[in-house]
């Protein structure tokens, strides 16, 4: 059955409504009760500050790009983040939810995957 889920993305043009398939695990830390306060909260409270206002992030292994949104999203923010993800369907995603965030004056969608050494698989 479908599971459609809404959430409103607070940009700085204003709050954006995105719709994604709660069916999709990837998700959970939008709905489940455990992320109520927050999703990894410590961590967006340290990548806040260390990106700063007009930093550059690279968000690897982005999935559907909970901390890409979450950096550019935040009010003043005229950096650039960069969102790599290898994996088609979160690829597919992850940018939706940036198209549909109106963020992509700042964030780039890369689909491939980061590694210390070349090679396939």
């Amino acid at each position: 059955l479908p599971a459609r889920g809404e959430i409103l993305v607070a940009t700085p043009q204003g709050a954006k409504s995105v719709s994604f398939d709660g069916r999709n695990t990837h998700f959970n830390c939008l709905y489940m009760p455990e992320f109520v306060a927050g999703y990894e909260a410590s961590s967006l409270a340290l990548l806040d500050i260390l990106v700063g206002r007009d930093g550059c992030f690279f968000d690897v292994g982005s999935n559907f790009g909970c901390f890409s949104l979450s950096i550019a999203a935040r009010p003043g923010f005229t950096g650039r983040v960069h969102a790599f993800e290898p994996y088609a369907p979160s690829f597919a995603d992850l940018s939706n939810m940036i198209e549909r965030s109106a963020l992509t004056a700042l964030i780039s969608a890369h689909r491939l995957a980061l590694s210390d050494y070349d090679g396939n698989g």
